[in-house]
């Protein structure tokens, strides 16, 4: 699966939890609930009281965050309609 389409819906996640931080032993239903509201990647990492390790996951947890950052915006869209 390519990155473009790793986090397609925080909504419609998985049913089995998946690890997108190996060095952390963080799982993107984990990450997703810290992205909401998150400004970037260091302040998921710090909302799961962790560091970012080997960098290899800071790019699916910064699309992590734009997703969530979508989905929210989206939800407030419908909500004020």
């Amino acid at each position: 699966m390519g990155r473009s389409g790793f986090f397609a819906g925080v909504q419609g996640m998985r049913r089995n939890p998946m690890y997108v931080c190996i060095c952390n032993a963080l799982k993107d239903r984990q990450l997703a609930a810290a992205s909401h509201g998150a400004r970037n990647v260091a302040e998921v990492f710090r909302r799961c009281g962790r560091r970012p390790q080997c960098g290899k996951c800071l790019p699916d947890v910064a699309q992590l965050i734009e997703t969530t950052r979508d989905e929210d915006q989206g939800a407030t869209k419908l909500a004020a309609e």
